[in-house]
């Protein structure tokens, strides 16, 4: 149109505005969102999707279309744990076995088998047939009959997911090899996918409403290196330190410890319970009449004629001969930081018998807890008179040295450490000493409580949290930090606008004598907050940036 009223002779003032038009259209054709310039939009007010925006961001043609892949044989849902599954299987709903299939190439030996999938109406059965030339039959009712008299080697049957079947499981983000590894099907009812425990480590893996992806390998090959190379019993050892990835976790770490501790007896009936939980049929040699050891009961899963000693800081076990005759077994020796019993079985037995060995650990620790009973309640975080008196005794002495420490500076008798100033030494040395509250509020507790207490038998045996967490529960949360020192921000020369300027009193700066059991005060739940925001953002920007490691990892491969 330019082009005709420049022909035509039109008046300047037209040429100018169809010259911004056209300048305008071009610009919105390669990028709708160009600063200052209005959005092209749709008669609809839709803004138009030109060029920029069809290629970049998470929707657009690079990381939507050529990174990310919509793929068949696939299948998605939550996952939830199952004990009675062993580390090489995966709980398939039966929802999903129905609807995805496996390619059976039909041949002389197996064209009874094939014809028998064709034949059930129900599940298992077979959804599609193809041909020799390549036809794709639909099996139905009408022509189920057809196809059973038609079948032949040669023929390619797609039957539904059974028992026994290998499948890839994936969690994202995909960050190293062993996010991806092959599980053998196992059909059960409900609709999650359900996994062994001591599987999820390598996935990062919990059960608090994460999904995981589920694989179909098709072809024969990919089948068979799923089967050889991808199974969990195959990569107990990490490919990063040669460290064991699988081992157990959290219920089954207190169990191991109540089984093997020193002292622990069980009746003839519940030593055979137990024993029976994980498929061993013999009895130990008794302790003293129907009275069997935990340690006795514990060897019998053992590989025979298994040797091993090691020391870990101040615990330590010895095993002959397969009978464990010293020590208990703690997170140090099968759990995520030490695992070194189960290092000690892969590398003498190989992977077959440690797959064995963590699904009968698993299930005894289990049964085991299940017995003694693992309960918390209020009373565990109620403290006794001594230990309010340790607590009050700690506090004075805390808030104490940092008076001394604000005096020593007032009367200018505080060195500054090397490269830093006389007030930030003062900062650094209160901070340290009202840190020290914590710990040795947590030696305070050690001491006056065992582990009859539920809360700190979890922290003692490292199940799941420490005793810090016990700490800031029952007795005090004490000195806050943000970005590492004291909270300074705020209000002119003070946190908040409750206390004087420049008031050095530990409470004024974030430091909480409550516990969680007993309430934090107004002032104290402020300054905890502020603490919180600080670690609730570094927890968001990890995750960011593993999202973001992977898609790095996709496009260098």
């Amino acid at each position: 149109r330019l082009e005709q009223d420049i022909d035509a002779g039109a008046p300047q003032i037209i040429i100018d505005d169809l010259w911004e038009l056209l300048q305008y259209q071009v610009t919105t054709y390669f990028n709708n969102e160009t600063p200052g310039i209005p959005v092209a939009r749709h008669r609809s007010t839709r803004p138009l999707k030109t060029l920029a925006q069809r290629l970049k961001g998470k929707e657009g043609r690079l990381r939507y279309n050529l990174s990310g892949k919509r793929v068949n044989f696939s299948a998605r849902t939550v996952v939830s744990p199952d004990a009675s599954l062993t580390i090489n299987q995966v709980g398939i709903p039966r929802r999903i076995a129905e609807n995805l299939t496996i390619p059976i190439y039909v041949t002389q030996w197996n064209i009874e088998l094939a014809k028998k999938f064709v034949e059930n109406t129900e599940y298992p059965t077979v959804l599609n047939v193809i041909t020799k030339e390549g036809i794709r039959k639909r099996v139905t009712e009408i022509s189920r009959e057809e196809i059973l008299k038609s079948i032949q080697p040669g023929y390619i049957i797609e039957r539904q997911l059974i028992d026994g079947d290998i499948g890839l499981l994936n969690r994202q983000p995909t960050l190293h090899r062993l996010s991806i590894m092959a599980h053998k099907v196992k059909i059960l009812p409900g609709r999650t996918m359900r996994i062994h425990v001591s599987a999820t480590y390598p996935y990062n893996a919990d059960f608090d409403g994460d999904e995981m992806n589920f694989h179909l390998p098709q072809s024969l090959e990919a089948q068979a290196e799923s089967r050889y190379l991808m199974q969990p019993k195959d990569l107990i050892l990490s490919p990063r330190d040669g460290k064991p990835v699988m081992f157990i976790e959290e219920d089954e770490i207190i169990g191991m410890y109540l089984l093997t501790k020193d002292g622990a007896v069980f009746s003839k009936e519940d030593a055979c319970a137990l024993l029976a939980t994980c498929g061993v049929s013999e009895l130990p040699k008794a302790e003293k009449k129907n009275v069997y050891g935990g340690k006795e009961i514990f060897s019998m899963l053992l590989p025979e004629g298994l040797d091993f000693h090691a020391k870990v800081g101040n615990q330590e076990i010895t095993i002959k001969k397969g009978v464990l005759t010293e020590g208990t077994i703690t997170e140090k020796f099968v759990g995520e930081s030490g695992g070194l019993l189960i290092l000690k079985i892969f590398e003498d037995y190989g992977a077959d018998t440690t797959t064995e060995f963590l699904h009968r650990m698993a299930k005894l620790a289990v049964k085991v807890t299940a017995m003694s009973g693992i309960t918390i309640s209020v009373k565990d975080y109620y403290n006794s008179d001594v230990l309010n008196k340790d607590l009050a005794k700690i506090i004075s002495d805390v808030e104490s040295k940092a008076t001394d420490l604000v005096k020593s500076y007032k009367e200018k008798k505080l060195d500054s450490l090397p490269g830093y100033t006389r007030k930030e030494t003062l900062e650094m040395e209160i901070m340290a000493e009202l840190e020290g509250a914590r710990t040795m509020a947590a030696q305070a507790l050690n001491k006056n409580v065992g582990p009859e207490n539920h809360t700190q038998l979890m922290a003692m045996v490292k199940a799941r949290g420490n005793i810090l967490n016990f700490v800031q529960i029952s007795m005090l949360l004490g000195q806050q930090a943000v970005r590492g020192k004291r909270p300074s921000r705020g209000y002119n020369g003070r946190v908040l606008p409750y206390f004087r300027r420049n008031e050095k009193n530990p409470s004024a700066k974030g430091f909480v004598k409550s516990s969680f059991f007993s309430g934090l005060k107004p002032i104290e739940f402020f300054m905890h907050a502020m603490g919180s925001r600080d670690s609730a953002m570094s927890k968001s920007l990890v995750i960011a940036q593993s999202g973001y490691l992977q898609r790095r990892l996709v496009n260098a491969m």
